[in-house]
């Protein structure tokens, strides 16, 4: 199994930018076409930089969906994992101490 690469706080915020343009598209209520579904997709995937398109695809293929779960509640477990393996590893790091690790959390909450 591949090594988990977490996003540095610098690029945190654009990944989870990222899986939310992602998300709208992947909604079944919001009555897009496949065709729309993909170009809207496709769109989010090419404004993005290079780097965060690669974050993203790295949690992804860590974080697989599980058997029958839809989009909207994998991309927020995707979220939750993407932003907590960040912040631990900046703990680990000892970039962050364990008061700005829960107040990070909480700002990056409201991303």
């Amino acid at each position: 199994m591949r090594q988990f690469t977490a996003p540095t706080s610098e690029n945190l915020s654009d990944v989870l930018r990222l899986i939310a343009r992602l998300t709208p598209p992947l909604e079944s209520a919001r009555g897009l076409s496949p065709e729309e579904a993909a170009r809207a997709i496709h769109g989010a995937l090419a404004e993005s930089r290079r780097e965060t398109v690669h974050l993203l695809l790295n949690t992804i293929s860590q974080h697989s969906p599980q058997d029958a779960e839809k989009p909207q509640p994998y991309l927020v477990r995707l979220s939750e994992q993407v932003i907590l393996e960040s912040l631990s590893a900046e703990l680990t790091q000892g970039a962050i101490n364990p008061h700005e690790f829960g107040k990070n959390l909480r700002e990056l909450g409201k991303e």
